[in-house]
């Protein structure tokens, strides 16, 4: 095996190499780089930094593939399964799992993609370098252009895994983005005898120690200035009152003396808001929570009040007011203005207006405000207003005993529980013990994609209630239903969906449904969708830390899974388990990853150490050899180095009705060959009757 470097001979300018930040691939020695040592003595000091990179694309170009990149990464690979899953995109053949798992990479550790085409190859292998788990990435690519390796370089950054894209020895002549290039070719005809031993031996290799990249402490951010030391003294509590956002075909509507029922918008922006206080009520137009007990979960008011109204535009509110009083905030909240909804979903503002009142401001700031923002003023403003009085101040202002005698005494009551001089009692909402929301579109819609639109919504509602009941989703349904005309004609439709692990994170939520989504043709339009949560389990988030280390970014394993499962199908994104069985064939099975791990988990077998001597990569069926007289052909005439291994096996099992020998009953001598081109391959010769026949059922990578 022979390995030769490619490093570019351009020399830059001096006015561009004095430039920091300016580099070539030849110098990535001088970049500050963590290295896993390749564990080949030769190899190691032509590599920059004395191995292979961590976080950065290195491309190998091989002659054809499944030649050697086994046994030039195995030990590599050895040390970055032991901090996240091992990926293959594209592999060539399947990997021999019982020969991997003797040589330091468990089955539970691999996960496969089978990517087919160009475009299926590159969009999973930047996917699988945004998760937060992986430990390193092996991708065919065969037909890349430079622009594409210069993204996925860009993606590689973002991880701490070593990342290997395989490519055509054709390839040399064209320009490539990796910072580290390298062409894997076979050794020469004579010089197998002493390198074979050594390739196989594996368990005698010293594994070099791989530490994790070196991270400076974070400085421990101070605690905010809790902002609830004033309201021990003050029996006034701290409210805020949330406007939801209008749908499209949704005109706003000014305040009515009689209260409507909640619609679904306020109810999904209640449910959301409880994940900052248990005490939530939906009152008129508005949502109401009361926070003042939370200001330590959060460090202060000013802490909680900066999360709450960055997270109020997915959360789909409009406005958002805070006062110490109930009625208060719902009486600022009326200041802001109404806006029409926007047909776009994509049209909302980044920042949501928002107008509070402190304390000591409090009846000042009521004086100023119009009868018509407290709701118990609102029937007798025409009266009101004869007598000159058109603010809440000179409301106030007018003797309590002829008011009462006049207007009743809800007038006053409601009055003084707005300015703080009387108690408020609210009914708190209560969450259902299921989830299921329906929303009605305003137009028809006639693609499966636009169902997303709606579905986010409802997506949304789903998640408040997770966040409430602290749980996660692991199975959800999206029913559709066809407009009038069409109903009786055709069967309403759903779309039925499992998450690998308990979930609540509604971006995730929403690719999945989208990926899923985009492979239906509605057969006529929708009017209407439903969502119901069928299976949910107690969801246990992420324990933050203060430690650097334990601060992880990107997404993670088990949604990694669904999104390449919801968009390549479940048989495509697989995990291997191995098989107490003697048949190469029958030694392992193969799985969606996306099953939950309960249903897939099997002890794993004992397995014999002369497995170690086995290819590491298994072909799906064994490939017929031609023949030249008796000698096998594969690339060339093989010669054979070792051997014969008999298998006798699988004779319990064996149907005389079996078309195919071999199907279950194995009669076969095993040899090592080596191919001109192809390099080590393990083939066999079928025994028993019948005309002579040789196999290729593996390739030493």
């Amino acid at each position: 095996m022979g390995i030769q470097a490619l490093v570019s001979s351009q020399v830059p300018s001096p006015r561009l190499a004095a430039l920091d930040g300016v580099w070539r691939a030849a110098e990535l020695a001088r970049v500050r780089q963590t290295y896993v040592p390749s564990g080949h003595g030769e190899l190691d000091p032509e590599l920059p930094g004395q191995g292979w990179p961590l976080g950065q694309l290195t491309e190998i170009l091989q002659a054809q593939p499944g030649l050697h990149e086994w046994r030039l990464l195995l030990s590599a690979l050895r040390q970055a399964v032991a901090h996240g899953p091992l990926v293959l995109v594209g592999a060539p053949q399947l990997p021999n799992l019982p020969v991997l798992s003797l040589l330091g990479i468990p089955a539970r550790q691999l996960l496969r993609v089978d990517a087919h085409s160009a475009a299926e190859r590159l969009w999973a292998t930047e996917q699988v370098l945004r998760g937060r788990e992986l430990g390193a990435l092996l991708s065919w690519l065969p037909r890349a252009r430079p622009e594409q390796l210069r993204r996925l370089q860009l993606a590689s950054t973002a991880t701490q895994a070593l990342v290997f894209a395989l490519r055509p020895i054709a390839a040399r002549h064209e320009s490539s983005p990796a910072p580290l290039r390298l062409t894997l070719q076979a050794a020469p005809q004579g010089a197998e005898g002493g390198r074979r031993g050594s390739a196989w031996n594996c368990s005698s290799a010293v594994v070099p120690p791989w530490t994790m990249p070196s991270r400076s402490p974070r400085r421990c951010p101070s605690r905010p200035r809790c902002a609830g030391v004033a309201s021990r003294r003050n029996p006034l509590m701290l409210w805020c009152a949330l406007r939801p956002r209008l749908t499209p075909g949704t005109a706003p509507s000014s305040p009515s003396p009689h209260e409507p029922p909640p619609g679904p918008e306020q109810q999904a922006l209640a449910w959301w808001a409880l994940q900052f206080s248990p005490r939530v009520c939906m009152l008129e137009e508005a949502v109401l929570l009361e926070v003042q007990a939370s200001l330590r979960l959060y460090g202060g008011r000013r802490a909680l009040l900066h999360r709450l109204r960055a997270a109020l535009p997915e959360a789909e509110a409009a406005a958002l007011a805070v006062a110490p009083t109930a009625l208060a905030a719902l009486a600022l909240l009326r200041t802001v203005p109404q806006e029409e909804a926007a047909l776009d979903a994509q049209a909302v503002p980044a920042v949501i207006p928002a107008v509070a009142c402190a304390t000591r401001h409090l009846s000042s700031t009521l004086d100023a405000l119009p009868l018509l923002h407290l709701s118990a003023a609102r029937a007798h403003a025409p009266v009101l207003a004869r007598l000159g009085c058109r603010t809440l101040g000179q409301l106030r202002a007018l003797p309590r005993d002829g008011v009462s005698r006049r207007f009743g005494a809800a007038l006053l009551e409601a009055l003084d529980r707005a300015y703080g001089q009387r108690p408020e009692a609210q009914d708190w909402i209560a969450l259902p013990e299921r989830f299921s929301a329906r929303l009605e579109f305003t137009g028809r819609v006639e693609t499966a994609e636009g169902l997303l639109f709606g579905a986010r919504r409802l997506l949304g509602q789903l998640v408040g209630w997770l966040q409430a009941r602290q749980r996660g989703v692991l199975a959800f349904t999206l029913h559709w239903e066809h407009d009038l005309v069409r109903r009786g004609e055709l069967r309403n439709g759903q779309l039925d969906l499992r998450t690998g692990a308990a979930t609540r994170d509604t971006r995730h939520l929403a690719r999945l449904l989208g990926e899923h989504l985009a492979r239906i043709q509605l057969p006529a339009p929708v009017q209407a969708i439903r969502l119901d949560a069928t299976e949910t389990e107690a969801f246990k988030a992420d324990n933050t830390s203060l430690l650097p280390g334990d601060v992880k970014d990107g997404e993670p394993l088990a949604q990694l899974i669904e999104r390449l499962a919801a968009r390549l199908g479940p048989h495509r994104v697989l995990r291997g388990r191995v098989l107490a069985d003697h048949r190469p064939q029958h030694m392992q099975a193969w799985f969606a990853a996306s099953e939950p791990a309960a249903k897939t988990k099997t002890a794993t077998p004992a397995l014999p150490p002369h497995l170690r001597l086995h290819p590491a990569w298994i072909l799906r069926e064994p490939l017929r050899l031609d023949m030249q007289g008796d000698r096998p052909l594969y690339q060339g005439p093989l010669r054979m180095l070792a051997g014969p291994e008999r298998l006798e096996t699988g004779w319990w099992s064996f149907s005389a009705a079996a078309e195919v020998e071999g199907e279950e009953l194995a009669l076969r001598d095993y040899y090592v060959a080596r191919s001109p081109q192809a390099g080590l391959l393990w083939v066999y010769r079928r025994r028993g009757g019948g005309e002579l026949a040789w196999f290729l059922q593996g390739i030493y990578g």
